[in-house]
């Protein structure tokens, strides 16, 4: 505990990592309550590992070493690592823990750097893709500071993902807030975004990962219009799930990685021992 308090004071001028600190002691508190009855639960468990940019230098990026270093002990610790559509296709095996690997928005550096590692480890990931982005019609990563000026792919290059046998999934056309639009203006980012991926790659696109997805950023005319129109639904609520066993339409939690976390805090948070974190999210808005 002295280590957090040590923490707190060398990062006492920056709010965003006070506040990282800080979640770590809820988590770390909350396990060591649960801690007894944890052997009670069997379930399987699914966990969704949640990505932006990779080696990129902006301030959310995971640098490529660290990323690596997460890839490798996922192949080398016999972890069982499938697609989202695997999950569909029930072509997943079952285990106590399934890991998934996604990546939102389309950077650039998802092609260039994190896809040479994963395809050098032997694993496939998820890449959602926000099609207004890379078409050069919204700017998308100008309006993030966390990601600032950072490019997106190409469609050779999406296309080449999709050959490896990495998974596309649509992620809106502008990127906007749903739940601040209609519902004639959230079925057009929708469903234009699954069509352009489409015609882009000629492979049908199943799954959709919500912009922002959290709290106050989608409503029940969101889930009613992708509900339609794919069969998996990934949001930013943080938690592993319950593996899924039904063939209906799915809504899943993530697991959001961040630059700051060790390999250690990485594994915790991956077989669920930072699942309390998904208290301190306001619930959401359905």
């Amino acid at each position: 505990m002295i280590r957090y308090f040590v923490a707190i004071k060398k990062n006492y001028f920056d709010a965003d990592a006070v506040k990282q600190i800080f979640k770590k002691i809820f988590a770390k508190t909350c396990n060591l309550l649960t801690e007894p009855w944890r052997h009670l639960n069997n379930q399987p468990r699914l966990s969704i590992l949640m990505y932006h940019s990779i080696g990129s230098g902006a301030k959310m990026s995971i640098s490529a070493e660290k990323f690596e270093d997460q890839m490798r002990s996922l192949s080398e610790g016999g972890c069982n690592v499938v697609t989202l559509g695997e999950l569909l296709s029930q072509k997943a095996p079952l285990s106590k823990w399934t890991i998934c690997i996604t990546f939102d928005d389309g950077f650039a550096d998802n092609y260039s750097i994190a896809f040479p590692i994963l395809k050098k480890l032997g694993l496939r990931a998820t890449f959602f893709i926000c099609t207004g982005f890379v078409c050069g019609e919204h700017r998308i990563s100008e309006s993030f500071k966390n990601y600032a000026n950072i490019e997106p792919m190409t469609w050779d290059e999406i296309r080449s993902l999709a050959s490896a046998g990495m998974e596309i999934g649509a992620h809106t056309h502008s990127h906007p807030n749903l739940y601040e639009i209609d519902g004639l203006e959230q079925n057009v980012e929708i469903i234009k975004s699954k069509a352009i991926l489409e015609e882009k790659i000629s492979k049908p696109v199943h799954t959709f990962a919500i912009p922002f997805g959290g709290s106050g950023t989608y409503d029940n005319k969101t889930i009613g219009i992708v509900r339609e129109h794919f069969r998996l639904c990934c949001t930013t609520h943080f938690s592993t799930n319950v593996y899924p066993t039904s063939k209906n339409f799915l809504i899943l939690n993530r697991v959001e990685i961040y630059p700051a976390d060790s390999l250690k805090i990485f594994k915790e948070k991956m077989f669920g021992k930072y699942d309390s974190l998904r208290f301190l999210q306001r619930k959401r808005k359905i």
